[in-house]
């Protein structure tokens, strides 16, 4: 995990300084997507595959950072009684279309009309955005305990 987060820092800080020309209405912009996409376990075993839906908004705060706050929802295949909530917020470095970042995201679990606070993850992402949508890949760490790769289809509204 420390090399996988060292490996990150090294990625966004060489975008980070290399020379980019932003147009001035990228600076001040902001955009607000749906989404949708699967995620499943980082072993890539699919014993656990997870549809999700979701929004997200893109501040750019400068031609290079973008702060996205987002909220999800995970469906397990078909069963929509027992799902999960999950806001979050990434701080993303830009170049060009390319973004990645890292943030935090919370699991809010519903079932049975009960809702059941749980653990705080850490996501990482990369992505690429087009004038019409964007695709999102990222990985997600409980902390060690369990793990969970997936990507995302990003349409704007």
């Amino acid at each position: 995990m420390k090399k996988l987060i060292a490996s990150i820092v090294i990625l966004l800080g060489i975008v980070v300084a290399l020379p980019r020309n932003a147009r001035a209405d990228e600076i001040d912009s902001y955009h607000f997507y749906f989404k949708s996409g699967m995620v499943t376990k980082s072993d890539f075993s699919f014993s656990r595959l997870y549809w999700t839906i979701g929004a997200d908004y893109d501040f750019n705060l400068v031609p290079f950072v973008m702060l996205t706050p987002e909220l999800d929802f995970y469906f397990n295949g078909l069963d929509f009684s027992d799902f999960w909530i999950v806001p979050g917020a990434t701080l993303n470095l830009r170049y060009g279309g390319w973004y990645a970042g890292v943030g935090v995201v919370k699991y809010l679990h519903v079932g049975d009309l009960n809702t059941m606070p749980t653990e705080v993850a850490i996501k990482i992402n990369v992505g690429y955005k087009w004038e019409r949508f964007k695709l999102q890949l990222f990985y997600l760490d409980k902390y060690g305990s369990t793990s969970g790769v997936g990507f995302a289809l990003c349409f704007p509204f």
